[in-house]
């Protein structure tokens, strides 16, 4: 008998093994809680000088230039629940993007090379890398980071981009949603349809993109995390450039831009915490509320 297979033999015999403490454990929820990290995660959150993009229909502006005075950081909680939601939907995210099984040919973005760094635009590369010679598999999507001029404070990041017919070339953005409330849904959420928004108009102002981009539509894709195979898990609707969501974007920018540019300038309070006197629940948990009272009776 060859060497290696007496010695396998002797250190990991295939009976009379002894149970162990896990073994115990039957309850499937505690089983995994024992094999597998379940921690929650604590995060830091800084106020940026520039409004993002898919949060823009629920910023305060006053709480934003507050945060940005004073030099606040808060810490936010994210349990596993909310740690799996956000990965499932970043898992989808990276698939869509980088496989071709589902957007196929009309898909477009940028391609960075992994093994140099090199990026390039346009459909998935079908050839190895011109720069250092990686194959084909090195490159991986990379979503567009908007790239504002100077006084436009704004951020965020594209999906995707959907040539659906010759030189007409759209913004995609991808949503996972619920199983239940993606079955019931006739038409894209309103935030939604203001973020697509935000991002068709400000893409104009973009100089590092290669190509035009739709202004006037695009595209949202829905996914639904509760696919049985009874019905079709994607919905997708058509964005047009609207005139209401474009002003709450452009409103809201320019509250911020003012407050960047005077120090004494604060948007008025959110109506909704003036409704409650400051003392709801949303009020009292946000970092800047007591710099928010404290402007309030200067």
């Amino acid at each position: 008998m060859p060497m290696i297979l007496r010695k396998l033999r002797t250190t990991v015999p295939v009976s009379g093994v002894q149970a162990t403490g896990i073994d115990s454990v039957t309850d499937p929820a505690m089983l995994a809680h024992r094999l597998l990290n379940l921690e929650g995660r604590q995060e830091r959150r800084f106020f940026d000088h520039r409004l993002r993009m898919s949060t823009m229909h629920a910023v305060c502006v006053r709480s934003q230039l507050l945060g940005l005075r004073n030099n606040v950081s808060s810490m936010e909680n994210l349990p596993v629940s909310l740690r799996v939601t956000f990965d499932i939907g970043n898992a989808i995210h990276l698939f869509l993007q980088n496989g071709g099984g589902y957007l196929g040919k009309n898909r477009l973005g940028w391609w960075q090379c992994l093994a140099c760094g090199h990026k390039l635009f346009g459909r998935q590369p079908a050839a190895k890398c011109s720069r250092c010679g990686a194959l084909e598999g090195a490159f991986q999507y990379a979503e567009h980071a908007l790239h504002m001029p100077e006084g436009v404070p704004v951020s965020g990041h594209i999906d995707g981009f959907l040539e659906v017919s010759p030189g007409d070339i759209r913004v995609i953005d991808f949503k996972t949603i619920n199983g239940d409330d993606f079955q019931a849904m006739t038409a894209p959420k309103p935030e939604h349809c203001l973020q697509v928004n935000g991002y068709m108009h400000y893409v104009q102002m973009d100089d590092t993109l290669p190509v035009r981009i739709n202004a006037n539509r695009g595209l949202l894709l829905y996914i639904s995390k509760k696919h049985t195979g009874r019905f079709l898990p994607f919905k997708m609707f058509h964005v047009r450039r609207e005139r209401m969501y474009l002003d709450v974007i452009e409103g809201k920018v320019a509250e911020f831009r003012h407050g960047l540019d005077d120090p004494t300038y604060l948007p008025q309070p959110l109506q909704a915490c003036e409704a409650s006197t400051f003392k709801s629940a949303a009020c009292r948990s946000c970092s800047t509320y007591a710099y928010c009272l404290a402007a309030l009776r200067q």
